[in-house]
């Protein structure tokens, strides 16, 4: 193993803890292992889990100061990092989200803590990258003081991205994109989930899905990024033009543990008075991510009609399952799904738009195989080996300079 091949990731959230941007970084540490790297992750905590821990062959640093709403004192923050440096030579540190200090509470003392590790790692002469998954300028200040950090390089995960850190006045060496990218085998031929599979025995028709949560575990609301209330909106058009040949399936986490996922579901049991979709709609239990391509073979659409998606992973996921995918014409998304040729983009704004979409879908099977055919030829060009062989790239250039 050469000195040279040691990477930190620094990521807010790790296995078992999985959203979009958490499987880009297994996917990543994974990949890097399997290339002769020593991979490491630098994580916040979860409970029940180790402090230094390890999954797959990837060894795990679990730390409080990670997305914490608490500005930790520096020096405690670099007692851990010189034990963590210790075990290893590291010599890039690649942050994911770093720039996007995700403290709920106070932004500001998470960009304090990241901005900590960053010192550190440029004092120990590591190259350090940005990997922006978001562009949403939450909090001014916290953001602008990570964005300005003398970053090696930013990878941006769209266009979409990019043009917002210009917008924001970066000032990066090297500001690239590089889409993310999915590991194609886990979507091919895959066994449908056997308890939404036999909906399909209930109902003369196709399997809406809306596999993002309806309610916000750290809001305690209904989510209004992925924006569940139009979908509900024309779904409830689509019956009161008579048509009924389709059955909406949702996530809901039922656990009544928290007040605020209480509330939340009450929210919810109002919009479904006046979304009324009577048994045309189905909440199942959070679904994990490794049961997620059981549940895209099971159903016929995805639809997640966001206010924004900086990349959607969601629907390269849906198009390498050989689905129906149908997103909004909002950030990246727009870069690699082309309106009735590959999947289909919506007005997040306007139900009548999505009903009409929806109701193409159910109704014209032609345009489905076209629509299915052209998804599986565009996901093949969103693969893990072609996101990584890229960032090696920028590893190796990295490593190159002086």
């Amino acid at each position: 193993m050469t000195s040279n091949k040691s990477i930190l990731l620094v990521a807010w959230f790790f296995y078992p803890k999985l959203g979009g941007a958490e499987m880009i970084v297994l996917n990543q540490a994974r990949y890097l292992r399997d290339s002769g790297y020593d991979v490491s992750v630098l994580t916040s905590t979860v409970k029940g889990l180790e402090a230094d821990d390890s999954f797959d062959g990837i060894k795990i640093f679990r730390r409080d100061f990670i997305n914490s709403s608490v500005s930790y004192p520096a020096d405690e923050i670099v007692a851990n990092l010189e034990k963590i440096f210790a075990r290893t030579e590291i010599k890039i540190v690649h942050f994911h989200n770093g720039s996007y200090p995700a403290a709920s509470t106070d932004m500001y003392a998470g960009a304090e803590n990241i901005k900590t590790i960053y010192e550190f790692a440029r004092l120990h002469n590591c190259k350090v990258v940005e990997h922006s998954h978001n562009a949403q300028l939450k909090d001014p200040v916290a953001t602008k003081q990570l964005r300005e950090l003398d970053w090696d390089c930013v990878i941006c995960v769209s266009n979409f991205v990019k043009q917002k850190w210009i917008e924001f006045g970066n000032q990066a060496k090297d500001l690239r994109v590089v889409y993310n990218g999915i590991d194609l085998s886990k979507f091919n031929h895959v066994q449908a989930d056997p308890s939404v599979d036999k909906l399909r025995l209930t109902i003369d028709g196709k399997l809406i899905f809306f596999p993002a949560r309806v309610v916000s575990m750290t809001q305690g609301a209904i989510s209004k990024q992925k924006n569940f209330i139009l979908l509900l909106a024309a779904c409830k058009k689509l019956l009161e033009l008579g048509i009924t040949n389709f059955r909406l399936i949702a996530i809901l986490n039922e656990s009544e543990k928290e007040q605020k996922t209480r509330k939340a579901n009450r929210v919810l049991g109002d919009l479904l008075c006046v979304y009324d979709l009577g048994d045309h709609i189905t909440f199942i239990p959070t679904v994990m991510p490794d049961d997620m391509p059981k549940m895209y073979a099971a159903v016929d659409i995805i639809c997640v009609p966001s206010l924004y998606e900086t990349f959607g992973l969601v629907y390269i996921e849906t198009m390498a399952s050989g689905k129906v995918a149908i997103a909004s014409n909002t950030g990246g998304p727009t870069e690699y799904i082309k309106n009735g040729k590959n999947g289909f983009i919506v007005d997040p704004n306007s139900p009548d738009d999505l009903s009409e979409i929806l109701y193409e879908v159910l109704t014209d099977e032609k345009l489905n195989e076209k629509i299915r055919r052209n998804g599986l030829a565009t996901a093949k060009k969103f693969s893990v080996e072609t996101m990584m062989t890229k960032i090696e790239a920028i590893y190796k250039k990295l490593l190159e300079e002086k």
